[in-house]
């Protein structure tokens, strides 16, 4: 039990990373919280440093959704354990302890997580993104929508194809989304009010 304890706890710590912040830091040698939104998610970054800097925070910040998962399968093979080292992180990244817990909005490493969870709906959930990014040039929107997907096309797997090895245990890892899709919606509630005010920048936008 103190193991699976001190696992959750080192999950979130990895979550706590501010990749966005640490990279502006790095390569400009500026607070990025002083930009833009002030937030140290790809978004802000890209908009405020270039394409190569928002890249590569979106990578990083992508793959450390997917360390704390994979370690806990290969240590436990518990969906149970991994559901809930993907809670850790995606909370470190929202509430960090390092930057007084005020991080990034979670998508990135959240969908990380998913992804590696369920590669299947993870690509669903990717594909809707990308294809309301596509129309609507709106980050905050396909963000918002491609986090309410994972949880449906986990429900809709889990409920029409359960014999399907695609919706293995699916039953347990749908706390995942459950939980965590209104954690990034809320974080998200800004955006909303500018998206229904028509005050929403779109991506590429001056």
């Amino acid at each position: 039990m103190l193991d699976q304890i001190i696992l959750i706890a080192v999950c979130y710590l990895i979550g706590a990373i501010p990749v966005g912040f640490l990279i502006v830091r790095l390569t400009r040698s500026v607070d990025i919280r002083d930009y833009g939104s002030g937030n140290i998610g790809m978004t802000n970054v890209l908009r405020t440093t270039g394409l190569k800097t928002g890249i590569i925070v979106l990578g990083l910040d992508t793959f450390k959704g997917v360390i704390p998962v994979f370690v806990s399968r290969q240590l436990y093979s518990d969906p149970y354990m991994e559901t809930l080292a993907a809670i850790a992180v995606l909370v470190g990244h929202i509430w960090p302890v390092f930057l007084k817990f005020r991080g990034g909005k979670g998508v990135a490493t959240g969908m990380g997580s998913f992804c590696f969870i369920s590669p299947i709906c993870g690509l669903i959930v990717v594909s809707v993104g990308c294809l309301v990014l596509a129309v609507s040039r709106y980050v905050s929107l396909a963000s918002i929508i491609a986090a309410s997907s994972a949880f449906i096309s986990m429900w809709v797997f889990n409920n029409f194809y359960s014999e399907s090895w695609i919706a293995d245990s699916l039953g347990t890892y749908i706390m995942y989304p459950l939980i965590g899709v209104p954690i990034i919606i809320f974080r998200h509630r800004e955006n909303i009010a500018r998206l229904l005010n028509g005050e929403e920048r779109r991506l590429g936008s001056s």
